[in-house]
């Protein structure tokens, strides 16, 4: 079968001088017989609270970078497409913090995750064997769990999660 994925930022609306955005993620897949394209809406959890349109922006740069950007260990693709096949709502959440300051009790309770660390120069594979433990230990999902690290298009280095929540 073959598969596609899209990430798309559209303007919906006028908002307060400029357009608000709503940023989507397409997943299209190809077989034998039949052509099945869905869609899923990103919301953020915790970024840009006060200024969607900043918001969408920095979620775009974000998940390009996941799927584009070089890195240690690069995020794979299957496993996003994973979390996409299973998704119910066809709604994602979107949360973003600095790695140290990651803590369960601030992040939403993930269905399926999708985790990327975006490192600086200083982050080696230990960092991201400690990010990933803690993921897999603090975070109760029970679908798919895929993770990657690459370089940050920022200045600091920050953990995305991406995700069906319950």
């Amino acid at each position: 079968m073959d598969q596609k994925i899209e990430l798309t930022l559209e303007p919906v609306t006028e908002h307060g001088g400029g357009a608000r955005y709503e940023l989507w993620l397409g997943l299209h897949s190809s077989g034998a017989a039949r052509f099945r394209p869905r869609r899923f809406r990103i919301r953020s959890y915790n970024l840009g609270r006060y200024d969607p349109q900043v918001e969408a922006r920095t979620a775009f740069r974000l998940i390009e970078a996941a799927l584009t950007r070089d890195g240690a260990i690069r995020p794979c693709m299957e496993d996003l497409i994973e979390v996409l096949e299973n998704n119910r709502s066809d709604t994602l959440s979107l949360f973003v913090t600095h790695p140290s300051r990651f803590a369960q009790r601030d992040a939403p309770y993930f269905q399926s995750l999708f985790a990327t660390v975006f490192h600086d120069s200083e982050w080696t594979l230990g960092n991201y064997m400690d990010i990933a433990l803690e993921l897999e230990i603090l975070l109760p999902f029970e679908g798919p769990l895929g993770i990657g690290m690459v370089e940050s298009p920022f200045q600091a280095p920050l953990l995305m999660l991406l995700g069906e929540t319950w």
